[in-house]
C-alpha cells in the first residue's frame, strides 16, 4: 500500500498527458455581443477572424463608416510634445479616412475591392475598445517590448440587403515604437492588418 500513490500517478500520467494535448491543440475562439452569435477563430495574421462562405467580396464596393470610440479618452501627458494629434471626438472618423487611404491601394488591385465613403451593397463598421499610448520609461528601463502602446478594435463587414455579417475581426495591435500616438496605430492597422484580413478571406 505504501507504493499505491506512486502506482496511481504512473497510471494516470498518460491520461493527463493526452488531455493536455487535446486542450492545447484546440483552436482558440472569440465571441462578443458586437458580433451576435458568431464565433471568431484564431488566425495567423490577426487575432481572430470570421468569414461567411456564402459571400465573395471580390470586385465589391464597401462603404466604410465612422468607427465608434468605446475606449476612454487618454489623460493629457505632462510633456506637451506628446499631445494627441487628433481630437478624440473625431478619431472614429479619422480612422475611416485612414482605412480608405491606406487599405484601398493594397486590396483594390488584387481583389477589385473599392473601399469608399459612398453608399454601397456592403458596409464596414467598427469600434475601438481599448487604446494605451505606452510608457517611455518602461520601454527605456525594461526593454523587450515593455511599455509598448496598443490598440484593440472590432470590425465587421455587413451585407446591407440582409444584415448578414460577411467578415468579422477582433485584433490587438501593439505599437512598433515605445511611444505611438493613436493615428500612428491606426495607420499601422490600415497598412498591415486590414490588407492581411482581406487576403485571408477573399476567395
Amino acid at each position: 500500500m505504501k507504493n499505491f500513490p506512486r502506482v496511481l500517478f504512473v497510471l494516470l500520467l498518460p491520461a493527463v498527458f493526452i488531455l493536455f494535448l487535446s486542450c492545447s491543440s484546440a483552436p482558440e475562439v472569440y465571441q462578443s455581443n458586437y458580433f451576435g452569435s458568431l464565433v471568431l477563430n484564431e488566425s495567423n495574421d490577426l487575432d481572430y477572424i470570421y468569414s461567411n462562405p456564402a459571400f465573395n467580396l471580390r470586385n465589391a464596393a464597401i462603404q466604410v463608416t465612422e468607427f465608434q470610440m468605446l475606449a476612454p479618452e487618454p489623460e493629457d501627458e505632462d510633456d506637451e510634445d506628446d499631445a494627441e494629434d487628433v481630437r478624440w471626438a473625431e478619431a472614429g472618423s479619422r480612422f475611416k479616412d485612414i482605412i480608405i487611404a491606406k487599405t484601398n491601394p493594397e486590396i483594390s488591385s488584387k481583389f477589385g475591392i473599392d473601399l469608399t465613403e459612398s453608399e454601397a451593397d456592403f458596409v464596414m463598421e467598427g469600434q475601438i475598445t481599448e487604446f494605451h499610448r505606452g510608457s517611455r520609461a518602461a520601454r527605456y528601463f525594461v526593454g523587450f517590448g515593455a511599455g509598448a502602446g496598443y490598440l484593440v478594435f472590432d470590425l465587421k463587414i455587413i451585407d446591407k440587403a440582409t444584415g448578414t455579417i460577411v467578415i468579422a475581426a477582433h485584433h490587438k495591435r501593439f505599437a512598433g515604437r515605445a511611444w505611438d500616438d493613436l493615428v500612428d496605430l491606426m495607420n499601422d492597422v490600415a497598412s498591415d492588418e486590414l490588407p492581411d484580413l482581406f487576403k485571408n478571406v477573399i476567395k
